[in-house]
């Protein structure tokens, strides 16, 4: 499925340094014939401010599966007065977890773009701490609507991030509970995540994607 497309082909596009990497691993494909762009965010996804609250914050967690580390976050959030939102169909063995510990929380399954869009309006911070990625597209997304995020410490969600994150151990609960913990106290921290997540997300805008695009394909021209 991979190596005869790429073989075939006289340009591969990519959406990271990491899945370009696996892909020369995989096809033994030269690295010269592999161009990376990344993913671009849907305009909907606009700056909106918001203050925090602090007495009943509310963390967003995008997705349900293996790779999206649920389970540590839950961990994370346990014995505290955080309400954990979450996108994505959940298993019974995460309800019973949720439930298990006493953890407030919201589930949301097939939204449309716009009710996704109102989901990270609604949060307080966007907690992304997953175990592997192609590319990590909620970072972003939040970085452009004016969320601090918390995300893993791994690639490729340090480069899509850009230095404008609480990188955090994925594999550790407590980390992730004390970054969660930082911003919601450090105004400071948290507002200057906001900002520099802010200028991070216009380097995926969907006309700077474009562009990269349309310059690959008048090489060809």
């Amino acid at each position: 499925w991979y190596i005869i497309p790429v073989h075939r082909s006289k340009v591969i596009t990519t959406i990271s340094e990491f899945s370009k990497k696996q892909i020369m691993e995989i096809t033994h494909c030269k690295e010269n014939r592999i161009v990376v762009i990344p993913d671009c965010y849907s305009p909907i996804f606009s700056f909106i401010p918001k203050d925090m609250r602090k007495d009943c914050p509310q963390l967003l967690q995008v997705g349900t599966g293996w790779n999206k580390n649920l389970e540590r976050v839950i961990e994370a959030v346990k014995g505290t007065n955080w309400q954990l939102n979450i996108i994505g169909e959940l298993s019974q063995e995460q309800r019973n977890a949720l439930s298990e510990r006493g953890i407030t929380y919201s589930n949301y399954r097939n939204l449309s773009m716009e009710q996704v869009r109102d989901t990270y309006v609604q949060s307080d911070i966007v907690v992304f701490v997953s175990l592997y990625e192609g590319f990590g597209l909620p970072i972003v997304e939040a970085q452009a609507v004016g969320r601090p995020v918390v995300t893993s410490s791994i690639e490729p969600m340090i480069d899509v991030s850009g230095g404008s994150a609480a990188l955090v151990n994925p594999y550790s609960s407590v980390d992730i509970h004390n970054a969660i913990q930082r911003i919601i106290e450090d105004d400071s921290y948290r507002n200057e995540l906001i900002r520099r997540g802010f200028e991070n997300s216009n380097k995926y805008s969907i006309d700077v994607i474009g562009g990269k695009y349309e310059e690959l394909y008048n090489s060809f021209l």
